[in-house]
């Protein structure tokens, strides 16, 4: 499967998606989506999915330190530059 990265920034651009970036195993996790916490799905806890574009957007400067869009970030959501 292929990230799309325009996309996980449009989803955090909404409002729709949280994510939440974990610095010791360099990973960043979709914690909620639509208001509702997301579950591992090997378990019934509350965990998050490993979310695979989202480390590369935080070392890029485009997700800030709690997974939040930074000012960057939220450009290149709303004018998505594709080569």
């Amino acid at each position: 499967m292929q990230t799309s990265y325009i996309g996980i920034l449009k989803l955090l651009e909404t409002g729709r998606a949280r994510v939440s970036i974990c610095t010791e195993s360099e990973e960043g996790y979709l914690v909620r989506l639509d208001d509702e916490e997301v579950f591992d799905p090997d378990s019934d806890r509350p965990a998050g999915v490993r979310l695979p574009g989202a480390w590369p957007l935080y070392t890029a400067g485009l997700l800030g330190p709690d997974g939040e869009l930074t000012p960057e970030g939220l450009e290149m959501a709303r004018n998505p530059v594709v080569h």
